[in-house]
């Protein structure tokens, strides 16, 4: 994939895509026009015939590129509510560590506030490019030992304790599934699939033979819904690249209103 197109403003990649596809209709049109087309009006059908395969291999294409669609959107959505569960269960983390006695409620506290604050300024930075961050593991090994370092007094602290661990794993699993996202994408066999229809399509449009501002028209349309469709799959496609991101907002927001000093 393309990983440079991340770095486009959100305006620029949608402008980007419809102008490539749009342009390369306009241009095929035209030289087909002047070399190909007066071979194919010996065809009285022709236009029909194409007409017909267009149409039917628009529904195809129209399917597949839905489907697509519906997948990125579906992995960006679930990618952000896995997110907003993780700052969810760090805030419940930071509560329950509350009810620990000094001095272990400062330590987890601590740990915990550092924690979140790292992951805001340097694995989501590394995230957006795609770079699962080294760090976390290290930084998560030292929060459990932070947490089973306590020994628990009596009956009570035993149930918090127990409830913390329990906590801490099902957090775990939360960030593992974050880690998992960064580089999940649409599989590049995919993407081929995708280029290769969409010039397969453009190029039935250059066979047919109607008045030229009629067929620049209509193929400009078709070629610049194509475009945007495409521009919607590669925007969502990977959910913590580009502008149209996964931010950090729902872990910050848990930061500045339970740990910042």
């Amino acid at each position: 994939m393309f990983y440079w197109i991340y770095e486009l403003p959100t305006w620029g990649l949608g402008v980007l895509l419809s102008a490539v596809f749009v342009g390369v209709t306009w241009t095929g049109s035209l030289l087909f026009r002047r070399f190909v087309h007066h071979r194919l009006r010996s065809e009285r059908r022709a236009n029909d015939l194409i007409g017909f395969m267009l149409s039917s291999f628009s529904v195809i294409y129209g399917v597949l590129l839905g489907l697509i669609a519906i997948a990125a959107f579906q992995s960006y959505s679930t990618t952000e509510d896995t997110v907003s569960h993780e700052a969810a269960s760090l805030a419940t983390l930071y509560h329950m560590a509350s009810n620990y006695p000094p001095p272990a409620r400062q330590a987890l506290q601590q740990a915990l506030s550092r924690y979140t604050l790292v992951t805001i300024k340097a694995d989501w930075p590394a995230q957006k490019q795609g770079i699962i961050p080294p760090a976390g593991s290290r930084r998560m090994v030292g929060l459990y030992a932070t947490l089973l370092s306590f020994r628990p007094q009596d009956q009570a602290q035993v149930i918090l304790h127990a409830a913390m661990l329990g906590e801490l794993n099902h957090y775990v699993e939360l960030r593992r599934q974050r880690l998992q996202s960064v580089g999940a994408g649409i599989p590049t066999v995919l993407w081929w699939v995708v280029f290769i229809g969409a010039l397969l399509n453009i190029m039935l449009i250059w066979l047919l033979d109607m008045e030229m501002h009629v067929h620049l028209i209509l193929g400009g349309v078709l070629s610049l819904f194509i475009g945007l469709v495409i521009f919607i799959i590669a925007a969502m496609d990977h959910p913590f690249r580009g502008t149209v991101s996964i931010s950090a907002e729902a872990l910050r927001s848990v930061y500045d209103s339970l740990m910042k000093p």
